[in-house]
């Protein structure tokens, strides 16, 4: 009898696990969809997920969700809008993190912008001109809630 309470038990912990953990996946993906294509490194312990768009598909993008683009604060210049998701080694979004990065271009000039976190998409985001077709160095420097500061670089080419 114990053993048939154990196994019905085991089967349907196994079962519940197996339900949770595809439709933990495909909301991620469908959040990763809706940020086009989605790039993901660890600093840290961090989970940093990030996404460089067009200025008119992240405007297409806001639209399709039934957000007006007229109350985005993107700077009029703007070609391109780099979002970052941060994640803890819990899982957690990290939304209480400062936030700067700073993008090289094909020519060696650079801009640097705060990153705002925007809680209704839950990351953090600022935008750049982004006109030249090339590898841009991207430098993602974050002060986390412990005060320790933080270092991500990787290159995006624009093609």
């Amino acid at each position: 009898m114990k053993k048939g309470l154990l196994g019905v038990i085991a089967i349907t912990f196994l079962c519940t696990v197996l339900f949770l953990s595809t439709n933990a996946r495909a909301e991620t993906q469908h959040d990763m969809m809706n940020m086009g294509p989605m790039s993901t490194l660890t600093v840290d312990g961090y989970i940093l997920n990030y996404s460089v768009q067009t200025a008119d598909e992240h405007k297409k993008m806001m639209t399709d969700m039934k957000i007006d683009p007229a109350k985005m604060k993107m700077t009029p210049q703007a070609t391109h809008f780099f979002s970052l998701e941060m994640k803890g080694a819990d899982g957690k979004v990290v939304d209480n993190a400062v936030v700067r990065v700073k993008i090289i271009d094909p020519d060696q000039k650079d801009q640097i912008q705060w990153a705002e976190f925007l809680k209704e998409m839950n990351h953090f985001s600022c935008d750049f001109n982004m006109q030249k077709k090339g590898k841009y160095g991207v430098i993602v420097l974050f002060k986390t809630a412990d005060e320790k500061k933080h270092i991500a670089k990787f290159w995006h080419e624009l093609k």
